[in-house]
């Protein structure tokens, strides 16, 4: 864990992805006035992108999307729906590109400070005692109860049936993100839960593990040789492309095992609401997950035990 505190004012922060603050957090304080300064001179002004879009309307190219500004004018606003529509949104948009603009002033100051963080596979990123970032995780609170707040043993009510948490992994990555996965039980079913927070946005997905081998009998070769699975993968009627890999360490909290280095592909279907997850840890050390996306006001009674 780093020593270094954030000097980046709360009313920036609050608008910053996740995944920027806490790579922030790990530079010092002259990388942060430096992001600080970049970020202010790029990031986008909502009340601008409106006289934009009354005067001329030309508020995607302050937004940066060329191709779509001209689509725009070609189609005169979607014959007034689109300029109608983009009135509500405005804010929005402004929100979607100022996070882009967030992750590359984070790029340049990390290059210029020479602080990228380096793949695990290259044995760059463990450090000698590998502790697990503070995630800043809401305490529980019984008024307005958060499947966030979620810890090991606590019950919670998903899909009418009521599940507790008996595994809970941590997932640190390279790129400054984090994950919590929870191994959820009901009886005899069991269920996985991994929960990430991005900015305002907290993405859920529940599903199941399943067998490497059921999926591909030669995915681990492949890692093994090439260093990634197969760019497409079919699963019963979904066609899955692979879309992420992350680099970090698996910090177990339900057994105390010690920290292991992991690497993890995510494939998507075409919807994004389906997604794969292969797992390495070590050579021949793999899992799989098979999950959907899920909303957090679909978890209720979230209950500590004992």
């Amino acid at each position: 864990m780093s020593n270094n505190t954030s000097i980046i004012p709360y009313y920036v922060e609050k608008d910053l992805p996740f995944a920027v603050t806490a790579q922030l957090a790990e530079l010092p304080e002259e990388a942060q006035r430096e992001f600080l300064i970049e970020y202010r001179r790029k990031a986008k002004n909502v009340v601008l992108a409106y006289v934009l879009h009354f005067l001329l309307p030309a508020h995607y190219i302050y937004l940066d999307k060329f191709i779509t500004q001209l689509l725009f004018w070609f189609t005169f606003g979607g014959f007034g729906i689109w300029w109608l529509v983009d009135l509500f949104r405005m804010p929005s948009l402004v929100q979607e590109r100022n996070k882009a603009i967030a992750d590359e002033c984070l790029r340049y100051v990390m290059h210029r400070f020479k602080a990228e963080a380096r793949p695990a596979a290259k044995g760059n990123y463990m450090p000698n005692t590998p502790q697990p970032r503070q995630l800043g995780i809401p305490q529980y609170d019984p008024m307005r109860p958060s499947v966030e707040s979620l810890q090991l043993s606590y019950l919670v009510d998903y899909n009418f049936k009521t599940w507790q948490a008996v595994g809970e992994i941590q997932y640190d990555w390279t790129n400054g993100g984090s994950e919590r996965e929870f191994r959820l039980a009901s009886g005899s079913d069991v269920m996985v839960l991994t929960l990430k927070r991005e900015g305002m946005y907290l993405n859920c997905y529940v599903g199941n593990l399943v067998n490497l081998y059921s999926i591909d009998q030669t995915i681990d070769a492949q890692i093994n040789q090439y260093g990634n699975p197969p760019a497409q993968i079919s699963q019963g009627d979904f066609t899955l492309y692979r879309d992420n890999r992350f680099d970090g360490i698996a910090f177990d909290k339900s057994t105390g095992a010690s920290p292991a280095k992991v690497i993890v592909w995510d494939y998507y279907d075409n919807t994004r609401k389906i997604r794969l997850r292969i797992e390495q840890s070590g050579k021949q050390q793999f899992k799989a997950a098979l999950a959907q996306a899920a909303n957090e006001i679909d978890f209720s009674d979230i209950l500590p035990m004992g």
